[in-house]
């Protein structure tokens, strides 16, 4: 939308900088009716440079030099500024924080005078430098106290009116990548059928679902221009992050024009957001169990019989727990935490831990910033890596495939140096399912990783077979 004139109700919103020195883009445009940087050309900006405060020459065409923030009154209309960066020239130097609290401010402003229309540009996305997609949310953001006045006339590229989002729940031990990317096709021609043009998918960066579906998403996002947003837990909430990171992740979906939540077999949680869903009138597609592929069904109903035998006191006698503190020898073992040397493609590592760790933080971090993590035990790595992964704004670091790959080969010859006697027990209990989870004050708490179990059940069969 080119604004070239405006109607005596309307006021043209542009951005600026902090000093309102309007002198090239949209505000160069509002002042001296020009988007050319030629300010020092200019007859109008140069004497408005030289005028002092409250003279005529710092009026110009519709915005007031030497103003950078809220309405303005020139001399053939109005305008609204919005700072969107410091000074000419400093790109992305504002937050986008800042900007958010200054359209609150506007949509405010609006509802004070519903006899005016205020015409949007698309601020922020020239000269300031950020991305249409960060400003655009900014307008859409649910979280705001002031929802979106009706007088507020936003341009075609901030409209949200083909635009849907994709919500994704669902279970920490669903690792099937093909039956998700299956789903979500579905849904996405589903959404195409009725002329949507931009996807989201929303996901919340835990294992499982949230981590399949974000592979998924990556496998089609060429295909049909997917963009993909995680919403990751605060665990500062304690037991309610899960809840809360749901419910953020619904209510963001909300400014899109259509939502959809895709609901995959999972607990007490998924069954949670999908109901929150359902309660706010958001359509829900839910995948059943008897909607995966043969194999992902079998595999998906072992996790959950298996599950059924998560008793601590039973561990060693019908299934393995996988774990530090576990009450088998061969549990312990199998633990990432072991200390096995491992001389793998990056180097010697002396435990699984430290190489888990070590992969995430190469795509972080200078080497010789993380080199000390390799001859550390597990524990050690665990609180070295979780310290330096806190301190990142991180995305996903790794596809499953190319992640999954890579531990293969570290438990894989850790099961080559596996000492006699543990492969003694591994022969005793070959017939024992392997479970991993936590013990916490008596208290059993799946660790997810179900896709360890697995890698963890082909490799003893692997190396029984070659006892």
């Amino acid at each position: 939308m080119t604004i070239k004139k405006l109607e005596k109700n309307e006021v043209f919103v542009f951005g600026t900088n902090r000093s309102g020195f309007h002198g090239a883009g949209a505000a160069g445009f509002a002042f001296k009716d020009s988007y050319k940087n030629d300010w020092k050309e200019n007859l109008i900006m140069q004497k408005a440079i030289k005028a002092p405060v409250g003279h005529s020459d710092r009026i110009g065409k519709w915005a007031v030099f030497g103003i950078g923030k809220g309405l303005m009154i020139g001399n053939e209309g109005m305008s609204y500024g919005i700072i969107t960066i410091e000074a000419p020239g400093k790109k992305r130097s504002v937050s986008l924080k800042f900007i958010e609290e200054q359209i609150e401010e506007l949509y405010s402003f609006a509802l004070s005078r519903p006899d005016l229309k205020f015409l949007v540009t698309t601020i922020g996305t020239g000269l300031a430098g950020f991305t249409v997609d960060e400003i655009k949310k900014l307008f859409f953001n649910v979280n705001l106290k002031i929802s979106m006045p009706f007088n507020i006339i936003l341009p075609e590229e901030f409209s949200n009116e083909h635009d849907a989002a994709i919500v994704v729940t669902g279970g920490r031990n669903f690792y099937f990548l093909k039956s998700a990317q299956e789903a979500l096709s579905d849904v996405i021609f589903y959404l195409k059928e009725q002329n949507v043009k931009s996807i989201t998918l929303i996901e919340g960066g835990a294992l499982g679902i949230d981590t399949v579906c974000y592979n998924a998403a990556k496998n089609l996002e060429k295909e049909f221009d997917l963009k993909i947003e995680t919403i990751n837990a605060d665990f500062k909430n304690g037991k309610s992050a899960g809840p809360k990171r749901n419910k953020e992740m619904l209510k963001r979906s909300l400014s899109f024009n259509k939502q959809i939540c895709l609901s995959f077999p999972g607990g007490k949680g998924t069954l949670n957001c999908t109901q929150t869903a359902m309660d706010m009138k958001i359509e829900t597609v839910t995948v059943d169990v008897k909607d995966l592929n043969k194999e992902d069904q079998n595999f998906y109903n072992q996790i959950l019989n298996n599950n059924k035998l998560m008793k601590a006191n039973n561990d060693g006698v019908d299934h393995i727990n996988i774990y530090s503190k576990a009450k088998t020898e061969l549990g312990c073992y199998l633990s990432n935490f072991a200390k096995v040397e491992l001389i793998l493609e990056e180097g010697l590592f002396y435990s699984v831990e430290a190489y888990w760790f070590y992969l995430k933080l190469k795509k972080l971090y200078p080497l010789d910033q993380i080199e000390k993590i390799k001859k550390m035990n597990g524990y050690e790595a665990k609180k070295f890596g979780g310290d330096m992964l806190d301190k990142q704004e991180k995305d996903r670091l790794y596809t499953f495939e190319e992640f999954y790959g890579k531990i293969k080969l570290a438990i894989e010859q850790k099961y080559e140096k596996m000492p006699e006697r543990i492969v003694k027990q591994l022969k005793e209990t070959h017939n024992l399912p392997f479970l991993h989870y936590y013990v916490f004050n008596h208290i059993e708490v799946d660790a997810g990783y179900s896709w360890l179990l697995f890698l963890n059940d082909e490799l003893r069969k692997k190396r029984l077979n070659k006892a």
